[in-house]
């Protein structure tokens, strides 16, 4: 604890809690298949790198390679829409790899961040361009709770929050790199930014200060997601493993070896009780947050599994990679 703002510098020793054996570095790893997906939408526009699902789990958006931007109906299988930014639709949504997309909590709108330099605010289901905000490099995007505010973290290590109701932005701060990832909290008060160096920034929107940094030791963090009850943080990254912190009692960490290979997401289960990830080795595995204990794999993505979302409802999860393709998984949690 450093003064009064509350700043934790923890790095967790090896010997922290591993919950699950390490798999090690190599690359010749058998992977089964898993359970077959319940949808595979092949997108066809290079490598996927964000998807989001409305909380009904019915509509899927896709952000892919080349800048393409699709949305698509889950229970029907079947391609609804690309989002153009011009009225005759000749040019993809951006310019740029399409680093975020997320639905706001309603699903009227959808943001999208690109390395273009562009973060955009579409208007569902017209797919008409509502706003474009210039943000030099963004790489990651994040809708707060209530749908008001969105936060954009970008290579030069700054996360900006914007009230989009009224085109304003409402705090800035700085990470010391590249910020890979941002997400806030369930009650929208606090905002979690993860960077190359490692580090994860928890940050105070209401009274703009920074409430703590927690420093994994494990090389850059490249996915994150809170605990639906805002308690705890999950985090993974190149060293492949997530860890699973402890906001509320204190900067205690879980370990779990989980991917060979780094880790690209990671997100809490609506109901709390699970952690997904989802990793360069090709797989999606669900972990008991308390215990480590791994209940479920995926496995018939060909290549790195970049972006993973659970619908809002927690009844299905979406995955999306290297191989251009989408999966959507029947994955439902009960809480204990």
């Amino acid at each position: 604890l450093v003064g009064g703002v509350g700043v934790w510098e923890f790095v967790p020793p090896a010997a922290s809690r591993t919950l699950a054996p390490d798999m090690g570095s190599g690359s010749n790893q058998t992977v089964a298949d898993g359970p077959e997906p319940a949808a595979v939408f092949p997108i066809k526009a290079g490598s996927v790198w964000s998807v989001s699902l409305t909380h009904d789990g019915k509509t899927l958006a896709v952000g892919a390679e080349n800048g393409r931007v699709s949305l698509w109906d889950v229970p029907g299988k079947a391609l609804v829409a690309d989002l153009h930014p011009d009225r005759d639709g000749e040019r993809q949504a951006h310019r740029g790899v399409v680093w975020a997309v997320d639905f706001t909590p309603d699903g009227s709108k959808l943001v999208t961040a690109s390395d273009d330099g562009t973060v955009k605010v579409w208007e569902l289901p017209a797919g008409k361009l509502l706003k474009s905000l210039g943000v030099p490099a963004p790489r990651a995007a994040a809708v707060s709770p209530n749908g008001v505010f969105v936060a954009v973290g970008d290579r030069s290590g700054s996360v900006r929050v914007f009230d989009i109701t009224q085109d304003l932005l409402q705090t800035e701060y700085q990470q010391e790199s590249t910020v890979n990832g941002v997400a806030f909290a369930p009650d929208g008060l606090t905002l979690a930014s993860i960077g190359a160096d490692g580090k994860v920034v928890l940050y105070e929107i209401p009274g703009e200060r920074k409430r703590a940094t927690l420093t994994t030791a494990g090389g850059p963090i490249y996915g994150l997601g809170f605990s639906p009850d805002g308690d705890r943080l999950a985090t993974g990254g190149w060293d492949g493993r997530v860890i699973v912190w402890d906001l509320k009692t204190g900067p205690r960490a879980n370990t779990i070896a989980a991917h060979q290979g780094g880790v690209w997401a990671v997100q809490f289960s609506p109901c709390g009780r699970l952690v997904a990830s989802a990793g360069q080795d090709g797989t999606t595995k669900l972990w008991e947050a308390e215990s480590g204990k791994e209940m479920m794999a995926f496995g018939r993505h060909r290549g790195v599994v970049h972006a993973m979302r659970f619908s809002g409802d927690g009844k299905l999860l979406a995955t999306g990679g290297r191989d251009g393709d989408v999966r959507v998984w029947d994955a439902e949690c009960h809480p204990k």
